[in-house]
């Protein structure tokens, strides 16, 4: 058994207002960076733990 797929969730969202352009670049640069570990990328999630969005429940900040 081995790990094959990450969640990767990227913190510190609403400091940038949930900026859209921002995230999906912070993600594709993390794929690409894991590729050579045989890891994917499964799902990218915003977050901000500091206003409990994404955290604890759903967001309005978010599509």
């Amino acid at each position: 058994m081995r790990i094959q797929q990450l969640v990767l969730a990227i913190n510190k969202m609403g400091l940038i207002h949930f900026d859209n352009g921002r995230f999906d670049s912070i993600a594709s640069g993390f794929a690409d960076s894991v590729k050579s570990l045989v890891f994917e990328v499964g799902t990218a999630t915003p977050v901000s733990a500091s206003g409990g969005d994404i955290v604890v429940g759903r967001s309005g900040m978010t599509v």
